[in-house]
């Protein structure tokens, strides 16, 4: 399914999954009077000259809302406010004792406007919107059910879409769990996000100049603050932005600029129009890489690859180690004199059965570069700065390993990053998109983080692979070591990084061929099995596969009917792990 399908399919997707039913509303509303907190959240609307209509629209959906402990602060200079009229009339009855006022002078602007708003706001939760954005009626009951869940959340992030004049929805935005390099790329987070008083105020509240920069700079600045383990996403679309009415995010690539400083620069991405792309720096001089390619005999794929790391990378300081296991062709000796004729390049033998995980981690013991990267005999390389773009990220201190853009020869994606999908699979993200594919929500242009990446082409510093303890030779001998390793790296405190900025080519399993005679199969189960025995617990909620989206091996992505547990059923169903109501 491509992202065009999942578009289509939308409508009637929400037509079943995304507004509460009556009989769910009475359920909200017996979940809220079992509440024993009831945070208070202040919704700050920023009025804007010609918008008296959308405002209006957006204390609608206010006013419908279930949950009951709210307010809200409307600021405006003095043309929005002729506008849109008194304050009295614009949520009707006893509503209208939840309105706040902020009346400002001419010219003011929304970052004036956002800080005349907090001003006023004494919620222990802020939430910003602007004029026309509606919000689902159980929007902020979800985020009160999440703090229950998870006091610990500074900053909480919902699912959004796209409504149009006469109410049709589209264009839906399942987005992934807490992703900072995914928020470098863009303002990922959206329409709906909910911060914590306090932690505005210990950042120093509201900046920024227009809608985009200002809510892109709070995103950034906020989340920063709060840390990764008080980033929460609640997968539901409880935010509508209207289809005429987006933001232009002018600014937002100076906000990221100044908000990672030195250590990189941002520029507008390439690969996706609107975004940016940062590119991180390398110390100076740049570490040393040393690439590492097991081989048994196939050298030509050999000489392939090697081609490409001594011939076509740009990178100023790296060694190509080949680790051969048992090679016996006169052709592969031929191309390993050949190729030590380069001062570059040493040969490691490692006589015995095969076993991908003890050659690595060989091959690691007996590097020199700071950086390693494991590559397959079968890759090729397409574009010079492969290797830059990898080392550099790479030696960012919280991120374990950076994998790349692999192509099949027909040049069809083979790896975007794994996810760890529902039942138990791993599923390489948007198999089979064309090369020129942006994937869903252009996933496939933007540098983010993943679970998993594949050690066809996986680099490191070589401290933290050694200090991670390597890869797994005794449980993991040949299959599912990289995907142990990842995790392992999670484990500790580091993060995957998938980039598309460096792009090779990967022959699939032509190196070794697939596993073919029954006891590579049975091998292969066995590894399977070990490795969700292991891991079990993160399969059913991969933090960056949306719960409202599956996939498959054949079929990658798709909507899917969602799994989470709603929090008003969650005292029916604690034994499914209801009681976390939002991925990290």
């Amino acid at each position: 399914m491509s992202e065009a399908d999942i578009l289509a399919g939308y409508v009637a997707w929400h037509a079943n999954h995304g507004a509460v039913t009556p009989e769910e509303a009475c359920a909200i509303q017996a979940h809220i009077g079992r509440m024993q907190r009831r945070p208070d959240i202040s919704v700050l609307v920023l009025l804007q000259s010609g918008a008296a209509a959308q405002a209006r629209a957006t204390l609608a959906s206010l006013d419908a809302q279930l949950y009951p402990a709210w307010h809200c602060v409307l600021a405006g200079d003095a043309a929005a406010w002729d506008e849109v009229g008194a304050g009295a009339e614009l949520l009707p009855g006893q509503q209208a004792q939840r309105l706040r006022t902020a009346r400002l002078g001419p010219g003011t602007g929304l970052a004036g406007c956002g800080t005349a708003a907090l001003a006023q706001a004494d919620g222990d939760f802020v939430l910003l919107l602007m004029p026309g954005e509606t919000l689902a009626r159980h929007a902020l009951y979800e985020i009160a059910a999440l703090l229950a869940a998870r006091p610990e959340a500074d900053v909480v992030y919902s699912d959004e879409d796209e409504i149009t004049a006469t109410g049709e929805h589209g264009a839906p935005k399942f987005k992934p769990g807490w992703d900072s390099d995914l928020l470098l790329t863009h303002d990922y987070l959206g329409g709906l996000v909910a911060y914590r008083r306090r932690l505005l105020e210990r950042i120093g509240g509201l900046d920024g100049r227009d809608a985009g920069a200002l809510r892109y700079g709070l995103a950034l600045r906020a989340t920063a603050a709060a840390g990764p383990d008080c980033v929460a996403h609640i997968p539901a679309v409880l935010f509508h932005r209207p289809a005429d009415g987006a933001h232009s995010p002018d600014g937002a690539a100076a906000v990221a600029q100044a908000f990672v400083g030195t250590a990189a620069q941002v520029m507008p991405s390439p690969l996706a129009p609107g975004y940016h792309r940062v590119q991180w720096l390398l110390p100076s001089p740049a570490p040393h890489v040393t690439v590492i390619v097991p081989i048994r005999d196939r050298a030509g794929l050999l000489l392939t690859c090697a081609e490409g790391v001594l011939r076509r990378t740009d990178y100023p300081s790296l060694d190509l180690l080949i680790v051969d296991n048992d090679s016996v062709e006169p052709q592969t000796g031929a191309a390993l004199a050949q190729l030590q004729a380069d001062t570059r390049v040493s040969v490691l033998p490692y006589p015995g059965a095969f076993n991908y995980a003890a050659i690595n981690n060989a091959a690691v013991q007996a590097a020199t570069g700071a950086v390693v990267v494991l590559l397959n005999s079968d890759t090729a390389v397409i574009h010079p700065g492969w290797l830059h773009e990898l080392a550099a990220q790479a030696m960012r201190p919280d991120v374990g390993a950076v994998g790349a853009k692999l192509l099949y020869a027909d040049e069809t994606v083979q790896h975007g990053g794994v996810v760890l999908a529902p039942g138990g699979h791993l599923v390489h993200q948007h198999r089979l998109a064309p090369r020129c594919s942006g994937g869903y929500l252009n996933s496939l242009r933007l540098q983010r983080e993943t679970l998993v990446a594949t050690a066809a082409c996986l680099a490191m510093r070589r401290s933290v692979f050694l200090q991670t303890g390597g890869l797994d030779a005794d449980l993991f001998a040949i299959s599912f070591n990289d995907v142990d390793f990842c995790l392992r790296l999670r484990e500790q405190g580091y993060r995957v990084i998938w980039t598309p900025y460096a792009e090779l080519f990967h022959y699939e399993s032509q190196s070794r061929g697939r596993a073919a005679s029954h006891a590579e199969r049975t091998r292969e189960t066995r590894e399977a099995n070990l490795l969700r025995r292991r891991w079990n617990h993160l399969f059913p909620r991969d933090p960056f596969l949306n719960q409202n989206l599956t996939c498959s091996w054949d079929e990658p992505l798709r909507l899917s009917l969602p799994r989470r547990v709603a929090p008003w059923q969650a005292g029916k169903q604690r034994h499914a792990g209801a009681a976390v109501q939002g991925d990290r």
